[in-house]
This record gives C-alpha cells, sequence and structure tokens, in this order.
C-alpha cells in the first residue's frame, strides 16, 4: 500500500465498521490476514494494526496512544491545511476584484470622454506618454512659482519637442520672472522654438496635447492637486478650452517685453494709467479684498506668497496716504483707479 492509501479518511468519523470489527477479533486471537480482506484497509488506515516482523501474515492490535496520536496528528496536518486554505481565499476574491476593476477601468477609459486619473504618480504617467507622443501642440497653463526639480526634469524632453516641430506655447504668473532657474528653462526651449507669456491674473492649471486630450486639476470639489486630474477628450469640451486658452494668450505679455527687474509695471496705455496711484497687482489684491477674499485666497490666485500680498498692501497704503487697510479699501472703491481695466 502507498502511503497515501495508508492515511486516515479524515471525511468520516473514525470508526469500525462491521468487516473491520471482524478482522480485528481474528488479529487479537493470532489468525494469519490477508491485505485484500473486507475491513483490512480500514484498520490500517485507522493505525489499528501493526504487521509482527517475523511472522508473516500476523498482525497485532496497536497500543492505544499510538492510535490516538496517529488519527490527532493527521487532525491537526488536515486543519493546519484548511486554515492555509481559507487564508488565501480572501486574498484570491482581492485580486480578482482587482483585475475586474482595472480591466472595467480600462473598458471606461477607451469609451469615456472624460475620466478622474487618481494620484499624482497615476497623472504624470498618462500625460507623460502622451506629451512624449505630442504631433503638433502642446499648451499649457501654470500658475505659482515653478519648482527647480520639475523644469530640470522636463527641458530636456521639451527642447527635443520643440526641436523636431512640435509648437509650445505655455503661459506663467509674472511671479516667475526673476526666478533664476526659471529663466534658464526658459531661455533654452525657447531657443528651440518654444514661446512663453506672463500674466498678473490669477490661473488655473491647465496642460493640452495636440488639441485632443487635455488635464486639468479637480479644483471644483476642493480636492488637493496631488488627489489627481481630470484627463478630457471630448472634442467639443477640448475645443472650449483650446479657445480659452487663446484668450489668456492675447491677454498675457510676452517674456521678452518683460523689462528687470520684473517688477509688476503698468501698461502706460493711456493718461489713467499713468496717474493711477496702485499697479496692476495691487488693484487685483484690492478688488479680492472688496469681495472678501483673505491674503491666502488672493496669493493663491496670483501665485505669491501672503507676505507679498501684505507687502503690496503696505505700498498700496503708503502711495495713497493712508493708514489702515479698511480706509485704503474705501478709497480704491472710490477711486478712478477702480475703473481701470488691467
Amino acid at each position: 500500500m502507498s502511503e497515501s492509501d495508508n492515511s486516515p479518511d479524515l471525511t468520516q468519523l473514525p470508526s469500525l465498521t462491521e468487516a473491520s470489527r471482524a478482522l480485528l477479533r481474528r488479529a487479537l486471537r493470532g489468525e494469519e490476514l490477508k491485505e485484500d480482506e473486507p475491513g483490512f484497509a480500514d484498520l490500517r488506515r485507522l493505525g489499528v494494526l501493526v504487521r509482527e516482523p517475523f511472522r508473516p501474515g500476523i498482525y497485532v492490535m496497536a497500543e492505544r496512544q499510538h492510535i490516538e496520536d496517529r488519527l490527532r496528528d493527521a487532525a491537526v496536518r488536515q486543519i493546519i491545511t484548511g486554515a492555509t486554505f481559507m487564508s488565501g481565499i480572501g486574498d484570491l476574491l482581492e485580486d480578482l476584484d482587482r483585475e475586474r476593476e482595472r480591466t472595467e477601468l480600462g473598458r471606461q477609459r477607451s469609451s469615456c470622454v472624460s475620466y478622474f486619473i487618481d494620484g499624482i504618480d497615476g497623472v504624470h504617467e498618462v500625460m507623460s506618454a502622451l506629451v512624449y507622443g505630442a504631433k503638433k501642440e502642446i499648451l499649457s497653463v501654470q500658475p505659482g512659482r515653478r519648482k527647480r526639480h520639475l523644469l530640470n526634469k522636463s527641458m530636456p524632453r521639451d527642447i527635443e519637442l520643440v526641436t523636431r516641430g512640435v509648437k509650445m506655447r505655455t503661459i506663467y504668473q509674472r511671479v516667475n520672472l526673476p526666478v533664476p532657474h526659471v529663466r534658464r528653462y526658459v531661455a533654452h526651449v525657447s531657443a528651440g522654438g518654444g514661446e512663453f507669456r506672463v500674466t498678473d491674473a490669477p490661473l488655473e492649471k491647465m496642460v493640452m496635447i495636440d488639441r485632443t486630450h487635455v488635464f486639468i486639476p479637480d479644483s471644483g470639489s476642493g480636492r488637493d492637486h496631488t488627489a489627481g486630474a481630470w484627463h478630457i477628450r471630448d472634442p467639443a469640451a477640448v475645443l472650449y478650452l483650446a479657445r480659452i486658452f487663446d484668450l489668456e494668450w492675447l491677454r498675457a505679455i510676452p517674456w521678452d517685453a518683460n523689462p528687470g527687474p520684473w517688477e509688476t509695471k503698468d501698461r502706460t496705455c493711456g493718461s489713467a494709467w499713468k496717474k493711477a496711484k496702485t499697479t496692476a497687482r495691487q488693484r487685483f489684491i484690492l478688488r479680492g479684498i472688496c469681495m472678501g477674499q483673505s491674503y491666502e485666497q488672493i496669493g493663491r490666485q496670483l501665485g505669491i506668497k501672503v507676505r507679498t500680498v501684505s507687502t503690496e498692501m503696505a505700498t498700496a497704503r503708503a502711495k495713497v496716504g493712508v493708514d489702515t487697510n479698511e480706509a485704503l479699501t474705501y478709497w480704491f472703491a472710490t477711486s478712478p483707479d477702480r475703473s481701470l481695466t488691467d
């Protein structure tokens, strides 16, 4: 008999059948037994019979403790096997769920015109593949001060893109003008054909590729930009966003047209601007305060620090000749400066 054939059957209670009981009585009387007799296999699997080493065909009943230990060991092994099997059920089901979600998400992305990508890493993965494969143009709106490590990482890629003929237009906020690493990036990419403009207006981040794919943050729900971004492919929505970009591009000032030391200056387009006591940035801040916005909210819109907002307000108070923000706000609300269209 094989070892597996000689193992207890744990699907049934360990009990004696009539045939195995009769055979056991014969063994106890010292009679010769044959392995093919009815009941013999049951007694061997239970560990009840032990072969006499020097008397062929003669079997004796094993010690009670030996029988008990053998059956308990077999049961424990079966329990461990079952527990191990049970512990893997949850992992298997979770794995199946993940595969189904991936498949459904893939179908959703292939059929939907817009979907939300979770996590900034996921956004970069999808967007980078499309940017590298761009054929015609990349339009981007980048609010706030640009980080050095991001520009250093993207500069070789962007130079390669404009060199092979991909048109690249980018709108920055004016706060970037005096920043050395931003100026270095702009100089290298511009040399290849990239175009850059700046504005004092508030901006919302956007990246558009070949007027087919658009990535925008989910700012409407209040989620942080690291939560992910919307990938928009609906032709009507993309066309509309492209038109918005073109209008913002017309309002912005070319990077090279900004004189040093790159402070905020007014466009002297007439006597009204020449007579203004406030700068365009100060007027933007004052309009925000009149609407009940905080320094933090205004700073985020302009891409500047709260301390810079406070400094601009102090400068405006000194120019106007008042001591408090309340007095400055009242003056602005009734002054010609308020009517200037920056």
